[in-house]
């Protein structure tokens, strides 16, 4: 009797310990449900009604939105269009991704620094802007190429496909677990910093005064 308790006690530990061994990365973080997705592609887009405000007030606003929320290593002017209220910018973002893992047994904390490049538009008209941010892409990450992700520099739905092929079902290798964990914990980090992003615009906008001296 005794003898078949040891077993069955040495067989669990191996079992345990093949799992442990085989699923490092053991929680898998789910990527946000929300993104808005336009034609399949994130878009951010809002219109911001400011009755009392010309297109040139308006314009003056976002140049100014532009100066104060970038440094010039950050945004690169593509279109200065006074005639029609439009710019458009490239721009880049830090964005922090963190996540746990378990490594030699214990739960540490894992971080990343994402730098993400999109295109910022602001269309002017008498008492309306809106805005439109679209064309993301995971510029670099200190290691990405560890990870089996999409190529660096591919657009971020590449990271949305990415964590969706993961399937709690089947066994991967850790360099796999790694990709989906990185990917799900990036996408999470992303919609929060884009969220708290877009929230700004709008109230910025509202408070502008223009100066009369």
């Amino acid at each position: 009797m005794k003898r078949k308790v040891f077993i069955i006690w040495f067989f669990g530990l191996m079992l345990l310990a093949q799992s442990s061994f085989g699923q490092k990365y053991f929680n898998i973080i789910e990527a946000p449900k929300d993104l808005p997705l336009k034609d399949g592609f994130i878009t951010y887009q809002g219109v911001i009604e400011i009755p009392n405000a010309s297109m040139a007030q308006l314009y003056g606003f976002a140049k100014k939105f532009i100066a104060e929320t970038y440094t010039n290593t950050e945004v690169a002017i593509d279109m200065d269009d006074t005639l029609n209220g439009v710019i458009v910018v490239k721009a880049k973002s830090a964005i922090l991704v963190e996540w746990f893992e378990k490594n030699s047994g214990r739960v540490e904390r894992a971080q990343k620094v994402a730098f993400t490049k999109y295109v910022l538009i602001f269309e002017t008209k008498d008492g309306r802007l809106r805005y439109t941010i679209k064309d993301f892409v995971l510029q670099t990450t200190s290691d990405a190429i560890a990870f089996s992700l999409p190529e660096i520099n591919n657009p971020v739905e590449g990271y949305i496909r990415k964590r969706n092929e993961y399937d709690p079902a089947k066994e991967y290798k850790n360099n796999e677990l790694a990709g989906y964990n990185f990917s799900g914990a990036y996408l999470d980090a992303f919609g929060k910093h884009l969220s708290a992003f877009t929230q700004r615009i709008e109230p910025y906008f509202k408070n502008q005064k223009s100066e009369d001296w």
